[in-house]
């Protein structure tokens, strides 16, 4: 999985995210977070060293591939009408939505609340199943 995702970076990430790669095509390994800079003075890791600090896994579990709705856990989703950011929003089964379950019917209004909040568009009323403010 580690070289899976460090070749994704170093040959396929640019065609999504042009500005993740230099002229040359080169990944940008900066741009990866890396907590230790945090320290005094940081340790500097540069190239695919600084994948070492990113958090990554194999998801190999049915339940580590899909969205869960552990009790208590609803609190912590992000809605998609929340529009802290100009012009962005999120979208998916894992959003608050009011049916706050990992299924098809949750992502399909998810989707409808982030057109809603962008464009207004369609009405709140014309969103079946959504019922909370």
């Amino acid at each position: 999985m580690r070289a899976n995702a460090i070749r994704f970076l170093e040959e396929d990430v640019g065609q999504l995210w042009p500005r993740a790669v230099r002229k040359n095509g080169r990944f940008r390994w900066e741009l990866l977070a890396d907590p230790s800079e945090a320290e005094s003075p940081p340790p500097r890791r540069a190239g695919r060293t600084r994948f070492d600090s990113q958090f990554w896994t194999a998801n190999l579990n049915p339940s580590d591939r899909y969205v869960l709705s552990l009790p208590g856990s609803i609190r912590y989703r992000v809605s998609p009408m929340d529009m802290d950011f100009d012009n962005l929003t999120v979208a998916g089964d894992w959003t608050a939505t009011g049916l706050d379950s990992g299924c098809i019917e949750s992502a399909v209004m998810s989707g409808l609340l982030a057109a809603h909040a962008l464009s207004g568009r369609p009405t709140l009323e014309e969103i079946v199943g959504y019922d909370h403010p």
